[in-house]
């Protein structure tokens, strides 16, 4: 019997209103979180735990949620910082936690935590350490749909970077490490770009590449371009 197919893409739940834990400015209501323009931002004012926080329909069972943060000066950008995301039943519940972003924020993301089907109909992300602005584009829930990732194998050797055909990949699901970055090469061991990164948590990134580019390999580096081991990976 074959195996059965990978899960499709996260299909976004269906936003139905936001909040903030406080407001900054008019012009960066909690509504800009959930408008789909990832150049609009929501804003709270520079507080300790600050928390913007999404409302989907009841009875969602909620997956991968993306933090899609600012993107346009460095030290703003650096204000998202650590903090974790949380499921329950009103704006700004803290009743199910998902888990966490514990590193800096260098980059628009998305970062994202996975709530693994906890049920609810708010999803709140909330800062955690010194008080900040939290200043975010968007808040993107998506439905549950499985584990993002099949039992992982031991990882190989740091010494093993043999070229693998992987074939024609349009979705795939790489796993890495905090930290290591992830490429993927052709067949003459040039470095492929990706054109659509979703998301980097812990334990995974989700990269869409050309639709039918010959992949040789996917590889952990050490941020110096070396191969340092080959990734796990799940096409999808």
């Amino acid at each position: 019997m074959p195996p059965p197919p990978p899960p499709g893409p996260p299909v976004p739940a269906t936003r139905l209103g936001a909040a903030l834990s406080s407001a900054f400015h008019s012009l960066f209501p909690a509504s800009n979180a959930i408008d789909g323009d990832l150049s609009s931002l929501c804003a709270t004012s520079n507080e300790q735990q600050a928390w913007a926080s999404v409302r989907v329909p009841p009875g969602t069972a909620v997956g991968a949620v993306g933090v899609y943060n600012r993107d346009d000066i460095e030290e703003y950008i650096r204000w998202l910082g650590a903090f974790d995301v949380w499921v329950g039943s009103s704006f700004g519940d803290l009743a199910v936690r998902c888990g966490e972003w514990s590193g800096e924020t260098t980059s628009a993301g998305p970062y994202v935590i996975d709530c693994g089907g906890a049920v609810g109909e708010y999803v709140t992300v909330r800062q955690l350490g010194a008080a900040r602005y939290l200043t975010i584009a968007e808040l993107v829930p998506h439905e549950y749909a499985g584990p993002l990732l099949p039992p992982r194998p031991p990882p190989p050797p740091p010494s093993s970077c043999a070229s693998l055909t992987y074939g024609k990949v349009d979705l795939a699901l790489v796993s890495a490490r905090v930290g290591q970055s992830v490429w993927c090469y052709h067949m003459d061991d040039t470095r492929a770009d990706w054109v659509e990164q979703f998301g980097r948590c812990e334990s995974f990134y989700m990269i869409r590449l050309d639709t039918g580019k010959e992949v040789v390999k996917f590889c952990f580096t050490d941020g110096a371009g070396e191969c340092r081991a080959d990734a796990q990976w799940t096409a999808c």
